[in-house]
Order: structure tokens, then sequence, then C-alpha cells
């Protein structure tokens, strides 16, 4: 059972949803930063945002929120090329080890409360992956709760990260948000990922 669900047992939680990014029914395909070798499924008619710099590592970000207004999941995609000391052999050993749980960790003076909830080993695109779930409070922002997801893949040309962090009023509405709401549709998105020599 995930630590999550744990969490939760003996609370009474009710949530409804409704609206295109909560529903996530409808997917739409789109390329990333216009190469047509990096697909992605993002929800129908939320838009890629404007701005992000491929020269900075960073990709793609997209934005959904639910009818409500007050839970909302941002993600975002960045490339990063490798180091001499962090190739990709380097990498592979890391995601395959417990390091890779430090993939979701957040710290700050702001932050608090993190909780790790899962960190596996994966395969993406035929790679070595990983991917990774924890929660944690963030006193700097408006919605204080936060839910991340991440998926690391380590493809031949560089690291490619995708992080979703799925938000609420609080830390414990971000988690019943999750479990309720988004996980599954950001399975989905990390699921649809596809990149450069796809295996």
């Amino acid at each position: 059972m995930h630590r999550f669900r744990s969490s939760l047992l003996g609370a009474t939680v009710l949530l409804a949803f409704s609206g295109t990014a909560a529903a996530a029914d409808d997917w739409q395909t789109v390329q990333v930063a216009g190469d047509p070798a990096i697909t992605i499924d993002i929800p129908a008619g939320v838009d890629q945002e404007k701005g992000v710099d491929p020269q900075k590592g960073e990709l793609m970000a997209f934005f959904a929120e639910n009818s409500e207004g007050d839970e909302d999941l941002a993600c975002f995609l960045n490339r990063n090329p490798y180091s001499e000391k962090m190739d990709q052999k380097a990498w592979n050993a890391a995601l395959a080890s417990s390091k890779r749980s430090l993939l979701c960790e957040t710290s700050g003076t702001d932050i608090s409360d993190y909780e790790l909830d899962t960190s596996h080993p994966a395969t993406s695109n035929g790679y070595s992956a990983a991917t990774c779930d924890g929660a944690y409070s963030d006193s700097s922002q408006k919605m204080k709760g936060v839910v991340v997801s991440n998926l690391t893949v380590a493809a031949p040309e560089a690291i490619y990260s995708l992080t979703c962090n799925a938000s609420a009023t609080d830390r414990d509405e971000a988690i019943a948000a999750w479990l309720a709401e988004w996980e599954d549709p950001v399975a989905h998105i990390q699921q649809s990922l596809h990149l450069p020599g796809n295996k």
C-alpha cells in the first residue's frame, strides 16, 4: 500500500472534480519544443506554456486545474547533458539504486513535512529510468500542499526529467487530491513520453 493511502486511513475524504483536466478522459499528443522525435500526451484543451528556454534544458511546461480552481497540476519536462562524472552508465546505476528517491526530495527554509511515498526503478523508451512520488508543505506558496511525481530517463544523448506537481490548500488535501484525481492521469502522461531513438 502507498504510504499516502496509509496516512489517510481513518479520515473521511469527499472529493468531487470536474472539468477537462480533472476528468482526463481526452488527450492530445503534442510535439515538444517543435521536435517531432519528442512527443507526450497532455489533457485536451491544455496548452503548452510559452517562455520555456531549451538552452537551459527547459523543454515544456503545462498547467491544468479542476473546475473549482483549488487543486491544480503543473508538469515540466527538462533535458540536461551528461557530465564527465555522471555519464549514462553512472545514471543507470543511480536510477537502479535507492538514490533515485532524491529525485523527489525538496529542501528549503519554507519546506516542511516531506514524505517519500514510492520510489521504483523503471524502463521508459527502452532505457533505464526511475519514478518517485513525495509530498511536502511549502509555506511560501498560496497552495501550500504539494505532491511531486518524477520520471527520470537515462536516454543515450541526455537525461530527461518529467516532474509533475499537484498542489492544494494544504499537504493532506494535496495527497487526497493526488489519490483521487491526479495519480492515474500523471501515470498516463509519464507512460506517453516518447523520446528520440525510442527502442
